[in-house]
């Protein structure tokens, strides 16, 4: 007679034929949705100081040339990694986000700490006119 495939027996993972697991990797995830009208009143409100606090000389310099739509980008990218990582406000220099030549948003932590958690990560960021959305995942090695 031959085994039903679907029969119990044959469905169940035996866990003998594992070996243990040494590490464990951590999934997280974070997300922004910026509304950019919204965005706009923020940094007029908010001002050089406000500037100065959230982007680097680099990003600003780079969304400046895109328009707001970039800098709300920015923004909403920082604010995902910032929820999946749970940083604190006081963070958002230790991360730059900047354009690479396709378009594609380029992560660099300049924090040690932050950079040495990570084992991968990634960051998606798209837009219509009135919305910027950023996702971001990553991988933390376990102890």
């Amino acid at each position: 007679m031959k085994p039903d495939p679907d029969s119990p027996e044959n469905s169940q993972i035996q866990i003998k034929d594992f070996e243990p697991v040494k590490k464990v990797l951590r999934i997280k995830v974070g997300v922004d949705l910026i509304n950019i009208k919204r965005f706009k009143k923020v940094l007029k409100s908010g001002g050089k100081e406000f500037i100065d606090r959230v982007f680097s000389q680099v990003e600003f310099g780079q969304s400046k040339e895109k328009g707001m739509v970039s800098l709300a980008s920015i923004f909403a990218g920082k604010e995902a990694i910032i929820k999946a990582l749970n940083l604190s406000a006081e963070n958002w220099l230790a991360i730059e986000i900047l354009h690479s030549g396709t378009g594609r948003p380029e992560v660099f932590f300049l924090d040690k700490k932050i950079k040495n958690k990570l084992k991968s990560f990634d960051l998606s960021i798209s837009h219509t006119r009135e919305h910027v959305i950023a996702f971001f995942v990553c991988f933390l090695a376990g102890e």
